[in-house]
C-alpha cells in the first residue's frame, strides 16, 4: 500500500498534468482564432494565404487532439463537467 507521500506526489503529478493540458487547449484555441483572422484579411490568390491556410490546418489537428485527451482525462476522472463549456459558448456567440 502506498505512502501518504506517494499519495501527495500522484495528485501533484496529476494537478500538473491538468494545468499542462489546459495551458496547451489555450494557446492553440488562440492560434486557431488569429489564424483564421488573419486568413480572412488576406486574397486567396497569395503565397501568403496558402501558407498560413497550411499552418492552420496544423494547429487544428493540434487542437483537436489536445480536445480528445482533455475529454478522456475529464471522462476518466468521473466529473462529468463539460471543460469546454466557455469555449463553446464564446465560438457559438452571434
Amino acid at each position: 500500500m502506498g505512502t501518504w507521500d506517494d499519495s501527495l506526489k500522484l495528485y501533484a503529478l496529476a494537478s500538473e498534468t491538468e494545468r499542462y493540458w489546459d495551458e496547451l487547449n489555450a494557446k492553440l484555441f488562440l492560434a486557431r482564432y488569429e489564424l483564421t483572422k488573419l486568413l480572412l484579411s488576406l486574397d486567396s490568390e497569395t503565397e501568403k494565404y496558402a501558407q498560413i491556410k497550411e499552418e492552420l490546418k496544423k494547429v487544428e489537428i493540434l487542437y483537436q487532439d489536445v480536445l480528445l485527451q482533455i475529454r478522456f482525462t475529464y471522462s476518466y476522472s468521473g466529473r462529468g463537467e463539460n471543460p469546454f463549456s466557455v469555449e463553446e459558448e464564446w465560438e457559438n456567440k452571434p
